[in-house]
């Protein structure tokens, strides 16, 4: 048998990126507003009007271990047997100044109507000066898990058995004070200013949501698998889980120290799927499969939709899958064609934390390609597209939209290369080149995210068999392209650009 651990300490934090004003000049793919003059901050929360200071320049991070392993023992007369097991625990905080609503003039919400000072350097700014409202957010969050997951297998004369038992226990504990607003001048590290209502009266400022919760839960599933070889050339195969999942969850929204929401959730799923795979050729085949199952609510989804959860529904999303395909083998290629349909029911989204989630059920069909070639001379192409349409089939609101920041087509095309040396080393080039086409930033189909391309190229130069160096390149045109408008306020002209151009070294020792 076979016994592998683990274990990865972690304590890595960077910038929140985050969509910002697209019509302002110099807001370009290497904007980013946080910045000496606002990094840091005193936010106010709770009824009482307690406050602290934070440093936003922490941004999005991770400080904890995921530690782990997996023991696979091979046993007599066709039987395996394979237990694998995780422990996560540690702190996902998030602190970043999030835009809300598009930049203006600073005349326009001056108090004297024509300029205000900077709440830093004491600097005039004029009323032509853009500003935007900020909203200083902080999500701290502590979380702790354990899975494991244990498999038997019994291998047949024309297949498999299969029969396991996952569980997994977890827990939550998050303080949030979102809002926050303050505008602030649009520009790398842009400060906070005096002489606005908004920012020397913060009761005046737009909505704010704080929160303080703690949740634990546990999934517990028996599943079984089924692989059979009907004859040389087909093979079927079936699966069947049934999953347990509670919940026990309170909030106290508005850090008031009372309980506002409060949740004991004890339901049952059950999911399903099979599948077929036919090779009428040596090497030219068709698969199908069909699947049926689930995913069910955790703490997130129980405060943006306690409405629903009052009114007796589980919460649980219904998913539905449905895939075709052919696949074909040559000596030089290979070509899969999946063609697929999804649905989803149950899908919610919040546009501002607090507000009630639309509940929407969604729909995907469209087809997959992968086609790979294979040149003597060291040359592989690999392409990748998918075509798609999307359709919001349930929705107080957007029914017969398209789902947002769904493209109708997107292609990546990855050539590589590979060298060998007179002196026994070896190389390998590649490069990646994404396409994207355009898709609707939100689901009211209101605005459109233009397509764009991205380029990225490398190379991996193997030393000796131990020691490898590599160098990339990612976005090497710089390409401005925009993944996400602004989710709260779709009419703002705001959106968060892919990153600019970047490289990378590394070298890597094998023993």
């Amino acid at each position: 048998g076979k016994i592998n651990l683990y274990t990865r300490q972690t304590d890595d934090h960077g910038i929140w990126y985050l969509p910002g004003p697209l019509n302002v000049a110099g807001v370009d793919n290497k904007y980013a507003q946080i910045g000496t003059n606002n990094r840091q901050a005193t936010i106010e929360f709770g009824p009482d009007g307690e406050s602290e200071s934070f440093d936003f320049g922490d941004g999005r991070g991770w400080k904890g271990s995921v530690s782990g392993g997996s023991v696979n023992l091979t046993l007599d007369n066709g039987w395996e047997l394979v237990d694998r097991f995780n422990v996560t625990k540690g702190d996902a905080n998030t602190f970043g100044l999030v835009s809300n609503g598009g930049a203006v003039a600073l005349s326009t919400v001056a108090d004297n109507g024509s300029s205000a000072t900077g709440a830093v350097t004491g600097d005039n700014y004029d009323g032509s000066t853009q500003v935007q409202q900020i909203g200083r957010w902080v999500v701290k969050k502590e979380i702790a898990a354990f899975t494991n997951d244990l498999a038997i297998t019994k291998t047949l004369e024309k297949g498999s058995f299969t029969a396991g038992f996952y569980n997994s226990t977890f827990e939550a504990k998050d303080w949030w004070t979102l809002g926050n607003q303050s505008y602030h001048v649009v520009e790398k590290g842009g400060e906070s200013l005096t002489g606005i209502d908004c920012n020397d009266n913060a009761a005046t400022c737009g909505w704010k949501y704080d929160i303080n919760s703690v949740g634990d839960g546990s999934t517990r599933a028996l599943y079984t698998a089924l692989s059979y070889d009907v004859a040389d050339n087909l093979t079927i195969d079936a699966g069947l889980r049934s999953e347990n999942h509670q919940i026990e969850y309170t909030v106290d929204e508005g850090l008031t120290g009372n309980i506002s929401k409060a949740v004991s959730y004890d339901e049952t799923s059950t999911a399903w799927t099979l599948g077929a795979n036919w090779m009428f050729e040596e090497k030219r085949g068709v698969f199908a499969r069909i699947s049926d199952g689930s995913k069910m609510p955790f703490f997130d989804d129980f405060r943006d939709n306690f409405g629903a959860y009052e009114n007796g529904e589980d919460l649980i999303k219904e998913v539905s899958q449905f895939e075709l395909g052919y696949k074909h083998g040559a000596e030089t290629y290979e070509l899969y064609a999946t063609g697929f349909f999804n649905e989803v029911k149950g899908d919610t989204f919040v546009a501002t934390p607090g507000q009630p989630a639309e509940v929407l059920t969604n729909e995907a069909y469209g087809i997959e390609i992968d086609f790979n070639y294979y040149a003597e001379n060291g040359l592989t192409i690999n392409l990748n597209s998918t075509l798609q349409k999307t359709e919001i089939t349930e929705s107080p609101t957007n029914k017969g939209n398209d789902a947002q920041r769904q493209p109708k087509w997107q292609v990546r095309l990855t050539p590589t290369y590979d060298l060998e040396f007179d002196n026994g080393t070896y190389a390998t080039i590649y490069g990646t080149l994404s396409a994207v086409g355009d898709r609707f930033g939100d689901n009211g189909n209101t605005v459109t995210l233009e397509g764009y391309e991205k380029i990225d190229i490398g190379v991996l130069y193997n030393l000796t068999d131990e020691v490898k160096v590599q160098f990339a390149i990612n976005n090497l045109t710089d390409s401005d392209g925009i993944t996400e408008g602004d989710p709260r306020n779709p009419e703002a002209a705001n959106g968060r650009y892919i990153l600019p151009r970047s490289a990378e070294l590394s070298v890597s020792y094998q023993f």
